[in-house]
């Protein structure tokens, strides 16, 4: 897509995204399984700064949007362990 970086030519950035997504459904559904309440407390026990820094190259605006968006994700992954929701993208 044009403006959004340099263009792909392999899929490896393609093959990140997919293990991130599926390391924060795993994570969610983890924590939910080990008694987690509140999304908030799942949002605080899950440490994703590894596949993070590969995203953000450790910049700290980066860092932050990053944050950001990795707290959507979770409570989305917390619905669908609750609610039987599919995970919304």
């Amino acid at each position: 897509m044009p403006g959004h970086g340099p263009a792909a030519h392999d899929q490896s950035y393609l093959n990140l995204e997919l293990k991130f997504f599926d390391a924060i459904t795993a994570l969610v559904r983890d924590a939910v399984q080990q008694g987690l309440v509140t999304v908030e407390e799942v949002q605080k026990a899950i440490n994703v700064e590894t596949l993070g820094s590969q995203f953000t190259h450790n910049d700290p605006k980066l860092n932050a949007k990053f944050h950001r968006y990795v707290n959507g994700m979770i409570e989305n992954a917390y619905r669908e362990a609750h609610a039987s929701k599919k995970f919304e993208y």
